[in-house]
This record gives C-alpha cells, sequence and structure tokens, in this order.
C-alpha cells in the first residue's frame, strides 16, 4: 500500500462527522458518484440512482447515519406521508437492491483513486472505502489476486508534493512511422496498467456509454473537404549545418542536438524524422518541416546555437532564433523559450497549421489543433464540427490520448453549472482513458490533473502535475495553468512553473494569460503586466469576456482604478449573466471557485468592486460547501 495513497485515504475515509475533514470528502464523494453515474451502470434503475444521490447528499451533510427507514421512504423514495415503515419493507428492498447494484458496479470498474462507495450493513449512510473493506466479497471471488486500484508506486522524499520521474525515461523514439515509448512503460497514477487490456475495454466501454448519454450539442456543418485536412501530425527533420573546429564543439554540438530533438519529440506537435536514422515508414511520408541547427562561436562564457525553421513545402524560411548555451544553465533551460515557440500548442508550428486548414477541423491531428483554435477564441461556430471529431478514435495512441484529453476539457468547459458534477465524472473517465493509452503524454496528466484542481483536491492535483511537467515541461499552458492551480494550493512549485511559463509564452498567446497576469499580482510583479496586455491587443478574435477580464485586473493592480472599471463593465456586458453577481460572471470564464475568489478579491482591494456585505458571504460560502 502506497504513502500517497494511505494519506489520501486517511484524509478520506469513514468520518463524514468531522468538520475538517468533510470537504475533501466531499469533492472524492462527488468525483466517485459522478464517475459512476457517467458510466450508465445506472441507466434502467432511475429510482436507485435518485436514491443514491439523496443518501449520497444525506450523508455529506452529517445525517446519514441518523436516518431512519421512514425519512428514507418518504424524503428519498417518495412514498406518502402516512407510510408505516413496520408494515411496509420498501424502503429496506430498495436500498438492499442499491447495495447490489454497487456491488456489481465494482465488480466491473475501477473506482477513480482506490475509494469505493458503500453503504454498510445496518445503516443508511454511504462511506468511502477500499474495494478489500467495502466489498471482501470481490477480493474473495478473485483468489486474493485483484490488484490495488489508485495511484502508482511512486518512490517520493518525506514530505515530498510530487515525484518526478528520470527525465531521460520519458523520452520518445522514433520507430516505423509511429511514436512509441522508449524504456518501460510508467504506470498510470490511477493504478492501471495499460498492458490490462480488459480494463482499457471497459474505460472505452464507459466512455461510449457517457458519450451518449451525455447531451451533446447538435453537431454543426463540417467544414468542406476540399480544404487541407490533415490526419497526422507534420513531419520535420532536424539538420545539423557544418562541421564544429574542434572535439570540444563537436561534443556541445551533438549535446545540444540530442536535446533538442528530444524536448520537441515530448510535444504532439509534429513528428521528428532525425537525418541519421533510415526510417522507411517516415520516409513515404514527405518531409514538411526542416530545422536546422548550427553552432556558432563563443560570446564570453556562452556558445550561441542558431535555429531556422522552413517549410519544406514551399522553401520559405518561417522562422529564426538563437539559443544562448550558458555553462551556468542546463541544456533544457537553455533552449526552453525557443523549443516552446517552435513546438508550443501556439507555436510557430502549429499556428501555421491552423491557418492553412481555414477552419476545416476533422478527425485527427486538425481536430486537435481545433480545439487549441477554440480555447484561444472562444468561437462557439467551432463546438458543431469539435463535438464530433473530438469523440472520434484516430487509431494513433499519442493522438488518441491527446485528444481524450482535450475531450475532457470540452466537457467540463460547455456544461452549465447545474450539470458540472456529472461533467466531472464523465471527463475524469475520459483523462484515466487517456492515461491509459499514454501514460507518458503530458496532456493526458494535464487533464487529469485540472479536474482533481477544479474539485479542491490539491493532492492529487499535485501528483498529476509534477507528471505532466515531467513528459513536457516546455508547454507554456500547461505550464500556466497548473502552476496557478498549484499555487492556489500552497506548493513552492508553483511559482516556479509559472516563471517558466512566463518565459516560455509564445508572442501573442492568450489562452495563459489570466494565469499569468493573477501571478504576477500575487508575487508585486507588476512590471510583466504591461507585456501581458500588449501581447493580447496584437491577437484577433480572442473571446471578448476573457481579454475584458485581463485588461481589468491588469488595470486594477496598475492603480489605474478608472480604467479598471470601465473594463469590468465591458466584461460585464458580455458576460454569460450580466445582471448576476461578480462570481456569476465569472463562472463561464474560471472554473475553479478559489480562482473566482481570488480575482473578486483583487478587484476589491482595488475598489473596482464594493467589499461583499458579510450576510452575502455568508450566504455565499454555505450555498458553495453545499455544492
Amino acid at each position: 500500500m502506497n504513502e500517497m495513497g494511505d494519506k489520501f485515504e486517511a484524509r478520506a475515509l469513514d468520518s463524514f462527522q468531522s468538520d475538517e475533514k468533510n470537504h475533501r470528502c466531499s469533492a472524492a464523494t462527488r468525483i466517485e458518484l459522478g464517475s459512476i453515474f457517467a458510466s450508465g451502470h445506472f441507466g434502467k434503475a432511475p429510482i436507485l440512482e435518485r436514491l443514491l444521490v439523496y443518501l449520497v447528499e444525506q450523508t455529506l451533510e452529517g445525517k446519514g447515519e441518523l436516518l431512519k427507514s421512514y425519512v428514507v421512504g418518504v424524503d428519498g423514495l417518495g412514498k406518502d406521508p402516512d407510510f408505516d415503515p413496520n408494515v411496509d419493507s420498501y424502503p429496506r428492498v430498495q436500498v438492499l437492491r442499491l447495495r447490489k447494484m454497487l456491488e456489481a458496479y465494482y465488480a466491473r470498474h475501477e473506482p477513480v483513486e482506490e475509494l469505493c462507495l458503500y453503504i454498510p450493513a445496518g445503516s443508511y449512510g454511504v462511506r468511502l472505502a477500499r474495494r478489500a473493506k467495502a466489498y471482501p466479497e470481490l477480493i474473495i471471488a478473485s483468489d486474493g489476486a485483484q490488484p490495488s486500484a489508485g495511484t502508482a508506486q511512486v518512490e517520493e522524499a518525506p514530505g515530498a508534493a510530487r515525484a518526478f520521474s528520470d527525465i531521460q525515461h520519458l523520452a520518445y523514439t522514433t520507430q516505423d512511422g509511429r511514436t512509441t515509448l522508449d524504456g518501460p512503460a510508467r504506470e498510470s497514477v490511477t493504478g492501471k496498467q495499460p498492458a490490462r487490456i480488459w480494463l482499457v475495454v471497459a474505460l472505452i466501454g464507459a466512455l461510449v456509454v457517457a458519450y451518449f448519454w451525455w447531451p451533446n450539442e447538435t453537431p454543426g456543418p463540417v467544414a468542406a473537404q476540399e480544404k487541407p485536412v490533415r490526419f497526422e501530425s507534420p513531419v520535420m527533420l532536424i539538420e545539423r549545418s557544418g562541421v564544429t573546429p574542434d572535439v570540444a564543439s563537436q561534443a556541445l554540438a551533438e549535446e545540444a542536438y540530442a536535446k533538442i530533438a528530444d524536448s520537441i519529440n515530448r510535444s504532439w506537435v509534429v513528428q521528428l524524422r532525425l537525418e541519421e536514422r533510415s526510417n522507411k515508414a517516415l520516409e513515404s511520408r514527405s518531409v514538411d518541416y526542416r530545422l536546422m541547427l548550427q553552432l556558432g562561436e563563443p560570446q564570453g562564457s556562452q556558445r550561441p546555437l542558431y535555429l531556422r525553421l522552413t517549410d519544406n513545402r514551399t522553401g520559405e524560411l518561417i522562422w529564426t532564433s538563437t539559443a544562448l548555451i550558458d555553462p551556468a544553465k542546463s541544456l533544457s533551460d537553455s533552449f526552453g523559450k525557443s523549443i516552446a515557440q517552435l513546438a508550443g500548442p501556439f507555436g510557430i508550428i502549429a499556428s501555421r497549421e491552423t491557418r492553412q486548414m481555414e477552419g476545416a477541423y476533422s478527425k485527427g491531428y486538425s481536430c486537435l489543433l481545433g480545439y487549441v483554435q477554440l480555447l484561444k477564441t472562444q468561437d462557439l461556430e467551432l463546438r458543431g464540427p469539435l463535438s464530433e471529431c473530438l469523440t472520434v478514435p484516430i487509431g494513433i495512441s499519442r493522438l488518441d490520448a491527446v485528444r481524450l484529453g482535450l475531450l475532457s476539457f470540452y466537457v467540463i468547459e460547455t456544461a452549465p453549472p447545474p450539470s458540472r458534477p456529472a461533467a466531472i465524472g464523465r471527463a475524469l473517465s475520459l483523462a484515466q482513458s487517456a492515461i491509459s493509452l499514454d501514460p507518458k503524454e503530458a496532456y493526458a496528466h494535464f487533464a487529469m490533473s485540472r479536474i482533481y484542481f477544479v474539485s479542491d483536491n490539491c493532492e492529487m492535483g499535485m501528483l498529476h502535475t509534477g507528471h505532466a511537467f515531467d513528459a513536457n515541461p516546455y508547454d507554456p499552458v500547461l505550464l500556466a495553468v497548473l502552476g496557478n492551480f498549484a499555487s492556489l494550493c500552497g506548493d513552492p512549485d508553483g511559482d516556479e512553473l509559472l516563471e517558466r511559463a512566463y518565459e516560455f509564452r509564445s508572442p501573442g498567446e492568450s489562452v495563459a494569460r489570466l494565469s499569468l497576469i493573477l501571478a504576477a499580482i500575487r508575487k508585486g510583479r507588476t512590471d510583466q503586466l504591461p507585456f501581458l496586455s500588449s501581447e493580447a491587443e496584437n491577437v484577433p478574435h480572442v473571446n471578448p469576456a476573457y481579454h475584458f477580464l485581463c485588461e481589468t485586473l491588469i488595470a486594477a493592480a496598475s492603480g489605474n482604478s478608472q480604467k479598471a472599471k470601465m473594463q469590468w463593465l465591458q466584461f460585464a456586458s458580455v458576460s454569460a449573466a450580466p445582471k448576476g453577481t461578480p462570481d456569476d460572471m465569472l463562472q463561464r470564464v474560471v472554473l475553479s471557485q478559489q480562482v473566482r475568489q481570488r480575482i473578486i478579491a483583487v478587484l476589491q482591494s482595488s475598489k473596482v468592486l464594493p467589499l461583499e456585505p458579510q450576510s452575502e458571504r455568508l450566504r455565499r460560502v454555505t450555498a458553495v460547501n453545499e455544492n
């Protein structure tokens, strides 16, 4: 039994009565409940589904162990008030059926994080426990061979917030035209080994059921097929220019070449072809881009490395960069910004491919870029084709892992607030499937981490943040979003991620701006704010609500309260709830309640918003705790 799992269980198991533990237990319970409903297991048992919801809600309010048959019959099952539990055993029969339904569910499904929902005999309260305690019959039936599902066996130093693997064990290699895993496969943090085919099938089955269960938006018309549609990631050849004059320079050039190849290959945006490899499968595909590397003459203690990217289809030089190799820094840090601008989701290659697609987002790589475009623009017309193509398997493990991760984002972001708990359950299943398909893909762990953070589970959120960072430490969007969540959870590594995100951001990139603005305000780095503001001005088609919110915060933190108030009025006018409370207005732009509270606090302290009356604050906090 691993240390992280023990810590998590100690916070959540058995006691719903402790005020200190209630909030985290509530989040864990709701996540597990959402996962159960997303599987469709209760699809033909609506009475038992409603009964389970009722018992869970009563338990989370601290009333679970006090429930009696009469109350369950009347309030939970709709019996008449004159119902006599001494004569009519209906509540007891239905709860017995519910116990059997839950047991049948866990006979075929893994719990989200080792913790099963169960109803102890003689009680109407719902509890969380490991499978061995909740359903010992299932362990006996499998001759004691039932594997423990949950967090991976990760070696951690005492008190470590997250565990990182040796970065070289996460490297990809190109082989037979596909991106494959090099070295031992890393177990998914949910404890589900990719080799366990039965579990992958179960997760895919749950995904299919959940897809038809979830009310998707009506797909819009698919873009005309005569437009260029890319199924696989474009191919890029890395080449070295010239011969270095001495052995030391040659060794440095070789090391830089290997590091850049490894770094770029951590991104799903492009496939690599190395000049010294004879790869027949890749050779059958034309090279789309050529990256030329050339080591320059020493400049003091530093050595420049020149990078030149050419579109091989047109011969056009489209990007250049100079990375200074500094002996005081690692090669990864020296090249980081260049890697992010080259192979990031808003980098030069992704942006160029997106422009060439002209909105024709179909199955495969083009669909992934379409969702990235949706993140930036929030163009509602994109939802039609994306809601369709994001659910279609690509057949390439890595791209399918990215697809499922992005689909989990989409499910949560398009769900109205009342439906968000169920959406989180479905998104969790999608993220688990993504990790099972490719446990080294950063966006699979990005999706899982974000779900945990939004559900206020800092421990598991930070664990998956570590895995995402291991897999790709150059993606500025991933770094900014997860770094902001980590800092909210009080983890000191959050600031490191945010600093990298600020340094690596792509010119004009807008998705991570809010996270970077909040980080700059929190750390008192007002010198960064003008740069974050000016970048947004140069980006066309940015979501207006997001834009005005960012500008409001920048003006407020810069001491320009008059401009901040004007920007806030513009934000309110384009928000989803123009006449609602500030929290209502923010809900469509910011999913996390904790982040919304931070934004409101910044605006109140700068007098852009009035201070909240104590009675209203008490009402809101009570409502949040109840939800």
